[in-house]
């Protein structure tokens, strides 16, 4: 599974984080500079990884892609 949407960002100099076995989904920065959701098994050497995803029932990627982001302090 793969979706993404068209930012065309360039892809940060600074190292960026390391895939966990234990993470099945990932934010990451593709290799076009596009913001995209990609599965363990489709994170490539030229995918920038910005964050780890972790949903408590898991993904549904749908054409109208949507993310909310809670923080708990």
């Amino acid at each position: 599974m793969y979706a993404y949407w068209s930012t065309k960002q360039p892809i940060p100099t600074t190292p960026c984080l390391k895939q966990k076995d234990c993470i099945q989904w990932f934010l990451v920065f593709d290799s076009d500079g596009d913001t995209a959701i990609r599965f363990k098994t489709l994170i490539r050497d030229c995918s920038y990884i910005i964050a780890e995803m972790i949903a408590e029932n898991g993904f549904t990627l749908t054409e109208d892609l949507k993310i909310d982001v809670y923080r708990n302090f």
